[in-house]
Formats: C-alpha cells, structure tokens, sequence
C-alpha cells in the first residue's frame, strides 16, 4: 500500500472535477499544499469532491453551491476522509490526500469501506428460492447504485424470479452523485411479469 501511495503521490491528478486546477496540481505535489482559510475556486473543487464522495458539508454548500473557503467544516471533511484511509489526521490537502481523492472520483480505486459493506460486482445476492442475482458491472464507478441492472439466473421457483429491483438505497454514501448500496439495502425480486416473489438476500 505504501508503494502504490508512492506512485500515485508522482503522478498528476487525473479526475475531470480536480485535474483542471493548477493550485490543486501543485498542492498535490505539496508545493504548498492546502491548509485553513485558503479560498478559490480550487477550494470550490476540492469540497465538491468531499460531498460527492459522502461527506457532509452543509454550511459550505448552505447557498446551494460549494462557498470556496477552506474552513472548520471541510477541515473536519478532510480528517474524517484522512481517518478513513489511515492517513494522518492533519486536515491539510496535501499529496496523498488530493490523490486519493483523485483516484476515487477516477473510479478506479475501491474505498475502504468496500469491504465494510458496499456492494461492488463481486457481491452474493440469491433470491428468495437460492437462484443468484447477476451483479453488473456499475455504471457509475467501483459501487452499484439502484440503477444498475439486475438479472437473476436459473431460479426454480414456478414464477421465477427474474430480476431484482432496489427498493432502500443506502443514503449515506455516494459516489460521483449517485446513491450506493450496501448490506442494508433492501431488494425484491420479481417475476417476468414484474410481480414480486419476496426479499433478495445479500450474503456478502
């Protein structure tokens, strides 16, 4: 994990909502990276970035848009990412911060909490009767959302299930704007008529 952290911390931010931002290119190769009370549109960037992967900042955006001021709030939004990623806690936006973050928003590196819950394609889902749900590959990014499409395969049942469809996202955490799934989530399976057959199962 070390080295891979290396070898991003070389190279540069590659993500359309932060890649365009010379301050944030040159905060991610900590020259100087980013601390309190800084204010900009790279700011602007960088708490987008905070919401769309599920932290809250809601006196940053009170007005409807991202304020652009490096305060308390993204500050803390900053620790908790940092926190998550045993990063140390130092809420400044630095390389290894920016890049993580960048990578995340590329969709080509998991969150953490992938492995405490967020469905991803390599999931176990059956139905009510044990056929197994076909996960998709996503849409969006590493994490299924409720839009994704989901068919099950081989069910014995006399009606067989035939799809599943999402009726409780997990609203805590999003990615790239769109709501994912976790353990939590509740799916029903339905026939080919669109008629329910029961609870989905979420194994792992």
């Amino acid at each position: 994990m070390r080295l891979f952290r290396q070898r991003l911390i070389a190279t540069m931010l590659r993500s359309r909502d932060l890649s365009h931002f010379f301050r944030l290119q040159k905060a991610a190769t900590n020259a100087p990276p980013m601390r309190l009370m800084e204010q900009g549109e790279p700011v602007q960037a960088l708490q987008r970035a905070l919401a769309d992967l599920g932290y809250s900042l809601p006196q940053s955006f009170a007005r409807g848009g991202a304020d652009g001021i490096l305060g308390k709030e993204t500050v803390r939004a900053i620790r908790e990412f940092q926190a998550r990623e045993a990063l140390l806690c130092d809420g400044i936006a630095g390389a290894t911060t920016l890049h993580l973050i960048d990578e995340y928003l590329c969709g080509q590196y998991f969150y953490r909490s992938s492995i405490n819950g967020l469905l991803t394609p390599t999931s176990h889902v059956i139905c009510p009767h044990g056929a197994r749900v076909g996960m998709p590959m996503p849409l969006y990014g590493p994490f299924l959302t409720p839009e994704d499409t989901y068919l099950i395969f081989g069910c014995s049942f006399a009606k067989p299930c035939r799809r599943l469809k999402w009726t409780s996202a997990n609203r805590k955490v999003r990615f790239n704007g769109h709501d994912t799934l976790d353990r939590s989530s509740i799916g029903i399976c339905l026939d080919i008529h669109g008629q329910a057959n029961g609870p989905a199962t979420i194994l792992a």
